[in-house]
């Protein structure tokens, strides 16, 4: 005889993450750059029933979220690769029919609500890279005399101006 854990899941447990690695307390003032939430089921999930088309975060219009599933032990996560729209509610759902890897039901419907900020991350990206005017992806694309264009894109939601220096590196081993 052996005992099976059922899936639980409370809105207590859940674990929204910024991109500055902090948990999200206040549920009413969400950065837009969430780089994750994490479902502590208590127990492994099956990747058949517990996938991105069955948990799904949506917007206030309906719009889904893409995010990259990530699975563990005891949890289900959400991996974001851009941010959310600003000034916007958010709707986590997951259905009652996934399942764990024994086919242990979730057996209810749960949901999440979350509103995002209307402020937007300060972050540095780097919009574009180009030699003479062409985008290239691979440094083999280098040769000798050629220069590299690198435009850089930084959001600073302060009102304050930031002074800074963008340092690019390049290291050939």
């Amino acid at each position: 005889e052996y005992y099976l854990e059922k899936p639980e899941l409370s809105p207590k447990d859940v674990v929204v993450t910024d991109y500055r690695g902090k948990v999200v307390e206040n549920l009413e003032a969400v950065s837009p750059a969430v780089v994750s939430i994490k479902l502590p089921f208590g127990t492994t999930m099956s990747e058949e029933t517990t996938n991105p088309e069955t948990i799904t975060l949506k917007d206030s219009q309906g719009n889904e979220v893409e995010y990259t599933p990530e699975y563990s032990h005891n949890s289900y996560t959400m991996r974001f690769s851009d941010c959310l729209n600003t000034s916007e509610s958010y709707k986590l759902y997951v259905p009652q029919d996934v399942q764990n890897i024994f086919g242990e039901s979730f057996g209810r419907e749960f949901t999440y609500a979350f509103t995002t900020t209307d402020k937007k991350p300060e972050f540095m990206a780097i919009e574009s890279v180009k030699i003479a005017g062409e985008e290239f992806s691979d440094l083999t694309q280098v040769v000798n005399g050629e220069t590299i264009d690198v435009c850089v894109e930084y959001a600073n939601n302060s009102d304050a101006s930031i002074e800074s220096v963008v340092s690019i590196s390049y290291y050939n081993d």
